[in-house]
C-alpha cells in the first residue's frame, strides 16, 4: 500500500476515526486548546484515511494529544508512521 501523510487544520473531520479508536473525545466538542496541526494518513491511490493524529502547544510544550488508526490497520506500522512523521 502506498502511503502519504497530508498535514491539516480540519479536525473534524478526523474526530469520527478518534471517537471509534476509543480515545476520550466527544463528537460535538471543539478542537483542542493549543491545536497546532493534524495529520492524516490515508492510501496515496484510494483518498482512504485510515491513521490520524493532532499535535498541540501548551505550557511551551509541543504535545502529541490525538493518534489514531483504523483497527484494519493496526499492527502493521502505521502507528509508528505517523508517530515518527509528526514527531519530525
Amino acid at each position: 500500500m502506498e502511503e502519504k501523510m497530508i498535514e491539516t487544520m480540519d479536525y473534524g473531520s478526523l474526530v469520527d476515526l478518534f471517537v471509534k479508536s476509543g480515545l476520550e473525545i466527544h463528537p460535538d466538542d471543539p478542537a483542542p486548546d493549543g491545536l497546532v496541526t493534524c495529520f492524516r494518513l490515508e492510501d496515496e491511490i484510494t483518498g482512504e484515511r485510515y491513521g490520524a493524529a493532532g499535535l498541540c502547544f501548551d505550557a511551551e510544550e509541543y504535545i502529541l494529544r490525538c493518534v489514531a488508526v483504523e483497527e484494519a490497520q493496526r499492527g502493521k506500522g502505521s502507528e509508528v508512521m505517523v508517530y515518527d512523521y509528526v514527531k519530525r
